[in-house]
């Protein structure tokens, strides 16, 4: 490939990239799709074809994702450690020149590459087991002391409320001063983002921390100090709901007069509206200002009268009050409620303001983010107190129920383990198309949806009465009293301990090594890149040789001295953006994310303050050395994240019910490494985040966006599954696609969704001359075909070919291929979910590519001097096959016509003879005259 100057300035370095594209020869690229170890099989069988056909080894580059990506990585470290010539000659049947055991034959030894060794009790299952074990506890060793150090920090606050007693009105009025603080701050931070008045339009994170959690605290804190003053003075509620009404009112003014005294004023055209509170005359702006002021009057009336009439209930039951508990549940929610009421006051005194539709836009936003909180905290609040006292009353109710409470157990982990298993399928709830679901995909749906909140429930539950039974020896820590100084003492120390512990555990334990990631990793490695380790010498215990991965800054440009260059590797993967808010992501969720030999990271990604590129042709993100970035990057780990299938955050397939469970029970095939852009300036070298517990939960919650110094990559199929999509973009004019992924019924979901993209994204157009590959028939009939050719059009200028190939069976394959098929009616799309192939299913696959490639032009085994050759060849056959099926079509349609007018002929004769034969026997009737 020929060598592009980029001296300059940036856009000097755009413009002759630009250039020097345009003036490169046609650049080729080979596909390998996603699929797992069926995919695998199938990729290894189109190389050997290209091989056999003489043109492997004039593609520029190959991109691979997932399966793919399997024997994608073989054929890039195979090349690199013996040349294109060696490989090929090998590939095509040659013996092996170099190793103790051929490549090939070593991959057919670890064809079911996650346990070689087969049987339940056999050791790599076991040993596969006991890791899988061992890195569950390690994560839940990180998971479960951040959710008890939550649980005890909400246990915490509402005992240090109840501690103050009911005859001290300082402490009283210190909890509702320091409440009406909080919801004083929100309130500032609201008017100074608001359109009209400050329009700072700071974003959600600010929101987040400035706003909605200040409206949480606070208003729990309001909740319990006015619990106290009625406790301490019951006979004063009239003048109680008159000074919370005037504490309302002010609080609202003092932050409007704050905000509008220190806010920095905007110029137009910083501003979301062109008219704000600052432009109007005197007597308008205080107008606007008193109306503002009268809606938190009014929050505060309606807060005040909500929580007196829950304060006045004389209700309990046992030793859970209820006043307490409904209190520490409700209030949060009781203020947003009353904040939404006291809003509609404002909204429609200040209706013919010229911002008021933009106002009133933030304000439905904004009230969209508390309720959500507030519900949330409603649900969890119970939870934490209501279920934990559920749990340890059955257990000690008539000397305890120890079979309720294991059923509990086991039913709340159960649901959560069958929710974990089937979030890993396909058919679920986060990929299952609108008006298309079966019986099954909702039965599975069905599932997901009580089996995901049974399990939170279940576990917060639990780990609340574990801290309840620990420090109130098995009792239930009661709303009705405070704990003993000794009990809160142990109270804020397991606190500390719990904390400390997630703390610690989080910076020692990689989140990347400890998951299914490291496991799928190791086996990958030790199947595919040490079958061309000529001197390998593996561990005789485990089989596991760390000298058989490569680091990817070592594959390329060239292989000195072993004759022909290899192609560019481009290893797809997917950034996962679940939480982005780039709209034009919502349903993508991800983005595309490579790592080839020379850099790794995301032509999409840009600084979040930038605006949207306005010219998608050309790559304008961020890249990272591939010699710096991960720590750096070897070509195991970036095969293994491109092929994470079963992850929480997994891009246009993410389900945010799952996201919990999945990472709860470890199935996390993906992993966190550092931002290539410019929030990752201090983390992009790094192996993994220093601390595992926030990009653990980001990920639990489904939080991933592009904006992190961490982001979350996985299965490149989450977001192409083709590996097409970064062919066009580097601007590919001869592609050849291996499409393998289960599509038994040819509904070209992945093709589909790559066109679809490279057509909005790039700037491109691909479209089929035909596509006439069916799905497969019972008994098999050769009706179909393997290929299809389309018509690549770049926009800027400049055309090319697409050759897609998919696995079909007709009947006329190769007999070990027919053998196997016949006996499997579901080749050659079964599950992905199968990665334990045998040596026959295996072959059948491989088999089954070859012969593909060997047949699609007609001329088998016929050598080529070039790529675009062999595609022009494929299309001309392609165009001669359809000709002949139109002509057939056509003499068929003939001789039907023909065989139907001789019968509808035959029939005409046929009643002219009965007529005449009729006559004659009229005729003759003795005694019958001639009229008759």
């Amino acid at each position: 490939m020929a060598e592009i100057s980029t001296a300059g300035s940036t856009t000097d370095k755009v413009k002759a990239y630009q250039d020097g594209v345009q003036k490169l020869p046609d650049l080729s690229a080979l596909c390998l799709s996603g699929g797992g170890i069926r995919s695998a099989a199938f990729a290894l069988g189109v190389i050997q074809g290209l091989a056999d056909r003489r043109i492997l080894s004039k593609f520029d580059y190959l991109s691979t994702v997932s399966g793919g990506g399997y024997v994608g990585s073989l054929l890039t470290a195979w090349v690199q450690r013996a040349g294109y010539d060696e490989v090929e000659a090998e590939l095509r049947g040659g013996l092996p020149a170099r190793a103790r055991i051929s490549p090939l034959q070593h991959l057919r030894r670890y064809t079911s590459y996650l346990t070689p060794r087969a049987g339940l009790l056999s050791t790599d299952t076991l040993t596969l087991f006991a890791l899988f074990v061992r890195n569950l506890l390690l994560n839940w060793l990180i998971l479960i002391p951040a959710l008890i150090a939550g649980i005890v920090g909400v246990k915490l606050l509402v005992q240090l409320c109840l501690i103050i007693p009911r005859d001290s009105p300082s402490w009283i009025a210190a909890i509702g001063v320091f409440g009406i603080a909080m919801i004083g701050a929100a309130v500032l931070d609201s008017v100074q983002q608001r359109p009209g008045w400050g329009d700072e339009s700071s974003g959600r994170q600010r929101f987040i921390w400035y706003e909605m959690l200040p409206v949480l605290i606070g208003g729990s804190l309001i909740s319990i100090a006015a619990l106290k003053f009625y406790q301490f003075s019951s006979e004063s509620a009239i003048n109680g709901t008159a000074a919370v009404t005037m504490i309302g009112g002010s609080v609202f003014l003092i932050a409007a007069v704050l905000a509008l005294s220190f806010t920095r004023p905007r110029h137009r055209d910083d501003t979301s509206t062109f008219e704000n509170i600052r432009t109007l005359s005197a007597i308008h702006s205080c107008a606007i200002i008193a109306a503002f002021a009268a809606s938190g009057a009014l929050t505060g009336y309606i807060l005040a009268v909500m929580v007196g009439a829950v304060v006045s209930s004389q209700m309990s039951v046992s030793h859970l009050s209820f006043v307490p508990f409904v209190l520490i549940c409700l209030g949060p929610p009781l203020f947003v409620g009353a904040s939404f009421v006291g809003e509609l006051l404002y909204c429609g005194v200040t209706s013919y303001v010229r911002w008021g539709d933009a106002e009133r836009e933030w304000l439905a936003r904004a009230a969209g983010y508390h309720g959500r909180a507030a519900a949330g905290w409603a649900i969890a609040m119970p939870l934490i107190f209501g279920g934990a006292y559920v749990i340890l009353h059955f257990l000690n109710s008539d000397g305890g129920k120890l079979p309720t409470i294991t059923t509990l157990a086991v039913g709340g982990g159960g649901a959560g383990l069958v929710a974990s298993l089937i979030g890993k399928a396909s058919s679920t709830a986060a990929v299952i198309k609108k008006g298309y679901a079966t019986i099954k995909d909702r039965s599975a749906a069905l599932i997901l949806a009580v089996s995901v909140p049974l399990f939170f429930g279940v576990l917060v539950s639990t780990l609340s009465a574990i801290v309840d039974a620990t420090i109130h020896d098995g009792q239930f820590i009661s709303f009705a009293a405070p704990l003993e100084s000794k009990s809160l003492n142990q109270l804020m120390t397991f606190f500390a301990a719990a904390f400390g512990l997630a703390v610690v555990a989080s910076w020692a334990i990689n989140t990347n090594r400890f998951s299914l990631h490291g496991i799928y990793r190791n086996r990958l490695i030790r199947a595919f890149l040490g079958a061309s380790k000529a001197d390998r010498s593996p561990n005789h215990f485990t089989d596991f040789d760390q000298w058989d991965n490569i680091r990817l800054n070592e594959l390329w440009p060239a292989v000195k001295g072993k004759g022909k260059p290899p192609h560019l590797h481009v290893i797809n993967m997917a950034l996962n953006v679940v939480a982005t808010r780039e709209l034009a992501w919502r349903e993508r969720k991800a983005l595309s994310f490579t790592a080839t030999p020379l850099s790794v990271g995301c032509g999409d990604l840009r600084d979040p303050a930038e605006p949207p590129a306005t010219d998608l042709r050309w790559a304008r993100g961020y890249y990272r050395s591939a010699e710096k970035y991960g720590g750096p990057m070897d070509l195991g780990t970036a095969m293994t994240i491109s092929g994470a299938a079963a992850s929480p955050n997994m891009g246009y397939h993410s389900s945010l019910g799952l996201s919990f469970l999945l990472t709860f029970f470890n199935v996390r095939l993906g992993a966190w490494l550092g931002n290539p852009g410019p929030a990752g300036n201090h983390t992009f070298e790094h192996r993994g985040p220093v601390l595992a517990a926030k990009p653990m939960f980001e990920e639990a919650l489904g939080l991933t966006d592009e904006g992190k110094a961490y982001v979350n990559l996985s299965d490149g199929g989450h977001f192409d599954n083709l590996g097409l999509y970064e062919m066009v973009r580097r601007r590919c004019r001869l592609i050849v696609v291996s499409d393998a992924g289960a599509d038994p019924n040819c509904a070209f979901e992945d093709l589909g969704n790559a066109l679809r993209r490279i057509s909005i994204d790039l700037d491109a157009e691909i479209d089929f001359q035909s596509l006439k590959i069916v799905k497969r028939t019972n008994p098999p009939t050769a009706s179909g075909s393997y290929c299809a050719v389309a018509d690549i059009s770049y926009r800027e200028g400049g055309a090319g070919l697409l050759l897609y190939l998919k696995p079909d069976f007709q009947g006329i394959e190769p007999a070990p291929v027919r053998s196997y098929a016949i006996k499997n009616t579901q080749f050659p799309h079964e599950p992905t979910i199968d990665q334990w192939f045998g040596e026959t299913q295996f072959e059948a696959y491989r088999a089954l590519g070859r012969f593909v490639v060997n047949s699609i032009d007609g001329k088998p085994a016929t050598p080529y001097s070039d790529i675009g050759s062999f595609i022009s060849a494929v299309a001309i056959r392609n165009s001669q096959l359809a000709a002949a099926s139109s002509d057939t079509r056509s003499l068929i349609e003939a001789a039907v016509k023909r065989a139907t007018d001789a019968v509808t002929g035959f029939r005409t004769d046929l009643r002219d003879l009965a007529e005449k034969a009729a006559d004659g026997f009229v005729d003759v009737v003795p005694g019958e005259t001639a009229e008759k």
